[in-house]
């Protein structure tokens, strides 16, 4: 079986950013996760998620990860096949929406490693 396969992405806004810690299991079909707000008041973050991107284009809503007014979660999340797909063909992004802009504050694609690198 594949070993899991570890990555960070770190989506940075003027003075904020949100930085997501992953491990993805292709046998289990789990994505796990630590994600964490810095340099925003938590009463100021409406949500960091897991979105679709495709070419720079954004795409709609995957996974949310930390709700409104927390700055951390953790977890796991499964991962169908079309999630698996997008997330190793780089077609994911986390994205981080605040008070001070309620449309995406904050992108990031998410680049899993190829195996081996």
């Amino acid at each position: 079986a594949p070993a899991p396969i570890a990555f960070v992405a770190t989506a940075r806004a003027a003075h904020s950013a949100a930085r997501g810690a992953f491990t993805f299991d292709a046998t289990r079909r789990t994505l796990t996760y630590e994600t964490r707000v810095t340099g925003m008041p938590a009463n100021h973050v409406y949500a960091v998620s897991i979105a679709r991107d495709s070419a720079g284009i954004p795409g709609p809503i995957v996974r949310r990860l930390v709700a409104q007014g927390e700055t951390r979660a953790h977890g796991a999340v499964g991962i169908g096949d079309v999630d698996r797909r997008d997330l190793l063909a780089g077609r994911l992004a986390l994205v981080m929406f605040t008070s001070d802009q309620p449309g995406v504050t904050a992108r990031a694609r998410m680049l899993v490693p190829s195996p081996g690198r």
